[in-house]
């Protein structure tokens, strides 16, 4: 419950006029996981803003237990949870999306193991 009052709290500082990003963990899925969907679906169709709905740029695997397309996945949380979407960039309404994506390749060389957050990113050109 206190997620659905911290994205209600976050929906009502949206500005009407000014370009603008949301960035950061949710951690509400919007198909799967325990978190209250209604508040996060009224912050994704909200017309100030919207959902590029970034994709992996690698093969995902699946989960039969999860009905959101794993594709958006950007937290694996282990076997007793999954993988879910509650990392977002949301750009406002008035900006142009180039691309986006859901990054889980490990950069070339990198010694350390990605962490269970995986980057998301958004190409905007800002007006």
């Amino acid at each position: 419950m206190r997620n659905a009052y911290q994205i209600r709290f976050l929906r009502s500082l949206l500005p009407e006029d000014a370009p603008f990003v949301i960035m950061g963990g949710l951690n509400n899925d919007p198909f799967d996981g325990e978190g209250l969907k209604p508040q996060l679906h009224s912050l994704l169709s909200d017309p100030r803003l919207q959902d590029p709905e970034p994709l992996a740029s690698t093969e995902t695997v699946s989960d039969p237990n999860h009905a959101g397309p794993a594709e958006q996945d950007t937290v694996d949380w282990g076997r007793n949870i999954g993988s879910l979407r509650v990392d977002y960039v949301l750009p406002s309404a008035s900006l142009r999306v180039a691309a986006s994506a859901v990054e889980r390749q490990q950069a070339a060389g990198q010694a350390v193991e990605m962490p269970a957050h995986k980057p998301v990113w958004v190409d905007i050109f800002w007006k």
